[in-house]
């Protein structure tokens, strides 16, 4: 058995993260929806529908995303191949394509309310009141910045992995703990700079442990470890490690961030696993969503939320719904990227020129 956690792997992950994050957006926020929009369940489990059902399991995508960020972060530090002030510009610029693409019509349309303040927080991404899926950007740019320098300690001085993870859960204990304490004695935590600081703390982990398993190379651990388990054995452990990760999602007593820090490894170790079988049509399909993941991420709860909802929910069948929002939201992805191409090729000629 050998396993591979690529950056094919990691594409094909990331576009299966995008679409499942679509389906949680789309069926498990009524409040959100305009009163005259229905839509029709395929069937029901348990007295819910399936779509509300899978809600659960699918919350997966954004500590994921952190995951595969700090996995990715550790391998382009080991190959040199991007730098974290490449990745945050590269971030924004998408961000910024975006919000020119449809902020001002959201704003046209009277979708959003603009003043000088929140715009100028939002451009910058600390705040995320004209799009509320978009308050990832802030929180992982921060995590990005902040970790950059002190990679460079972690380096020099050789601190050992289980060290750099050990002081990460404990500033998130401290994260929650801060957060509690605050809103025991009633002071509002929602405030800009608690705001940052509580996500910070709590969400580093995520990008952390993706971090170690990388510094580790424990997909290659995992492998030598299969490989000396019996046939039947695997059989059975595989088995087991599907049903925890099928299972692990509907523990609530525990906060996300620790869930996420044991789950997370055994999902994206599967993930990579079930890769393998799969068939080759099905992966580049998921590998192309995966390319575009970040500007399908930006504009999808747009264009669910404020612009085209109608329009998406037009098939009635949940399924068609949501496949509606995918290719849609992939096209304009597409057009979006292609105008970023388009942009830094200008702005290459100027340069050179």
């Amino acid at each position: 058995m050998n396993v591979i956690f690529d950056k094919k792997v990691s594409k094909a992950l990331k576009g299966i993260l995008i679409i499942i994050m679509y389906w949680s957006h789309m069926f498990n926020h009524p409040e959100r929806l305009q009163k005259e929009i229905e839509w029709i369940s395929l069937f029901k489990i348990g007295g819910k529908t399936v779509e509300e059902f899978l809600v659960p399991f699918f919350h997966v995508a954004v500590p994921c995303f952190f995951f595969i960020a700090g996995y990715g972060y550790y391998i382009s530090n080991l190959n040199r191949t991007k730098s974290a002030k490449k990745q945050i510009l590269g971030l924004y610029t998408k961000y910024w394509i975006v919000f020119a693409a449809f902020i001002p019509l959201c704003a046209i349309l009277g979708k959003i309310q603009i003043t000088p303040v929140s715009l100028l927080l939002n451009l910058i991404g600390l705040s995320s009141s004209y799009c509320g899926e978009w308050w990832f950007l802030s929180t992982y740019v921060e995590i990005i910045f902040v970790f950059s320098l002190i990679d460079k300690y972690i380096r020099n001085h050789n601190v050992k992995t289980i060290h750099v993870f050990t002081v990460s859960v404990a500033l998130s204990f401290a994260g929650y703990l801060i957060n509690a304490v605050l809103s025991h004695v009633g002071i509002d935590t929602d405030n800009l700079i608690l705001h940052e600081l509580y996500y910070f703390l709590i969400k580093q982990p995520l990008f952390i442990i993706g971090w170690c398993l990388a510094r580790c190379d424990y997909i290659k651990k995992m492998n030598a470890f299969l490989n000396r388990v019996e046939s039947k054995k695997k059989v059975l452990l595989i088995c087991i490690l599907c049903i925890f990760t099928f299972t692990f999602q509907y523990i609530t007593l525990i906060p996300e961030t620790y869930i996420y820090i044991v789950y997370l490894p055994v999902f994206v170790y599967m993930f990579s696993l079930a890769s393998l079988m799969m068939p080759k049509l099905i992966s580049q399909i998921f590998e192309e969503f995966g390319k575009y993941s970040t500007y399908m991420w930006l504009c999808h709860s747009i264009l669910l939320y404020k612009l085209v909802q109608k329009y998406i929910y037009f098939p009635k069948i949940s399924i068609l719904c949501w496949m509606n929002l995918v290719c849609l939201s992939f096209g304009c992805s597409i057009i979006l990227a292609n105008i970023e191409k388009s942009i830094w090729g200008v702005f290459r000629y100027f340069k050179e020129s």
